[in-house]
């Protein structure tokens, strides 16, 4: 089985934070992705550590990207108002929601989504944290 891991894990793959050693330490070989954390993780280090572009690609490279469907959009925008994502928030676990049959969980250090993944029936990891 594989792990569905967001931009804000990707990252700590990338800079060296607290929890970057753990969740080195806990990840597989498989993990997949949106394509929208390509955006969102370049986005980030092109403004804060634009040095780190090449680490950047070469760790985005070496995950699974999940093209973004329209029957994932669709699970983004239905949920319901008891739900709190953010909309590439609402993207990343809707599109973990479509991956449930070959994922683990998420792995994930953003607070509010890691809650709403629980919520909606996701296991949730955040090594080191």
């Amino acid at each position: 089985m594989s792990w569905y891991i967001d931009s804000s894990a990707i990252i700590k793959l990338i800079v060296a934070e607290r929890e970057s050693p753990h969740l080195k330490e806990y990840i597989s070989e498989n993990l997949l992705t949106s394509e929208i954390s390509r955006v969102e993780v370049m986005r980030t280090v092109t403004v804060s550590a634009s040095s780190l572009a090449p680490l950047a690609k070469k760790v985005l490279g070496a995950l699974h990207s999940v093209d973004i469907s329209p029957s994932i959009l669709y699970i983004a925008e239905n949920f319901t108002s008891d739900i709190s994502l953010r909309t590439l928030d609402a993207i990343h676990v809707a599109t973990a929601l479509s991956l449930q049959q070959v994922i683990n969980g998420v792995i994930t250090y953003d607070k509010e989504m890691s809650k709403n993944a629980k919520a909606l029936g996701l296991s949730v990891v955040s090594p080191g944290a």
